[in-house]
C-alpha cells in the first residue's frame, strides 16, 4: 500500500513547487479526463513506453492517446507537445490528427520564416490595427511507419505551418483540415 502520492518532486516552475506532476488527455466534447500520466525521476520516465524512440514530449502524447488509436480524433496540443515529429508520429502510428502551438520545439519547422513575414507586415498592422492576418505553408510527409496499413505506406499527407499575426506571432503545427 501507498502512503500518500506515489512520485513528489520538486517544481521549480510552479508557484508551489512541491507536489505531483501529471499530464492528461480530456475530450474536448464532454470535458471528461480520458487519462492520465504520472511524470517520475528522468530515469523512470526513460523506460517508458515511446521513450526512447520518440522523446519525453512526443512519448507522453503517445501513450496517453494510446486507448483511442485509429478512432478518428484530432489532439490539441499546447506547445509543450507540439512538435513536427509528434504531429508525424500521432498520424502514422495511430491515424490520429494534430494541431498545436509551436515555440521552442521547431526542429523542421519554418519558425524563422514565419517570424520574418510577421516583423515584415507588423509595421502595416500597427498602423492599421489589422492584426489577425496569417500566412500558410504547406507541406506533406510519406508515411513508412503505419502498421495498420503497410500496402499504402508511401501516401503523401499534408502538414501546415501557420503563422497567425496577433501582438506576437502564433506559430501552430496541424495536419486537421486543408
Amino acid at each position: 500500500a501507498l502512503d500518500g502520492i506515489p512520485h513528489q518532486q520538486k517544481i521549480k516552475r510552479k508557484p508551489e513547487g512541491v507536489g505531483a506532476e501529471m499530464k492528461a488527455a480530456s475530450c474536448g466534447v464532454t470535458r471528461i479526463l480520458l487519462q492520465l500520466d504520472i511524470m517520475e525521476g528522468a530515469e523512470a520516465m526513460a523506460s517508458k513506453p515511446y521513450y526512447n524512440e520518440y522523446g519525453a514530449g512526443c512519448s507522453v502524447v503517445l501513450r496517453l492517446l494510446t486507448p483511442w488509436k485509429y478512432k478518428n480524433k484530432v489532439v490539441i496540443a499546447d506547445s509543450a507537445f507540439s512538435s513536427l515529429l509528434t504531429l508525424i508520429a500521432l498520424w502514422c502510428l495511430f491515424g490520429t490528427f494534430f494541431m498545436g502551438i509551436v515555440k521552442t520545439a521547431h526542429t523542421h519547422f519554418p519558425l524563422d520564416v514565419l517570424r520574418q513575414w510577421f516583423n515584415r507586415t507588423e509595421a502595416e498592422r500597427d498602423r492599421n490595427d489589422n492584426r489577425g492576418e496569417w500566412a500558410v505553408f504547406t507541406t506533406t510527409f510519406k508515411n513508412r511507419i503505419s502498421p495498420r496499413d503497410p500496402l499504402r505506406a508511401d501516401r503523401n499527407f499534408s502538414v501546415m505551418a501557420v503563422c497567425w499575426a496577433d501582438r506576437k506571432p502564433k506559430c501552430i503545427i496541424s495536419n486537421w483540415s486543408n
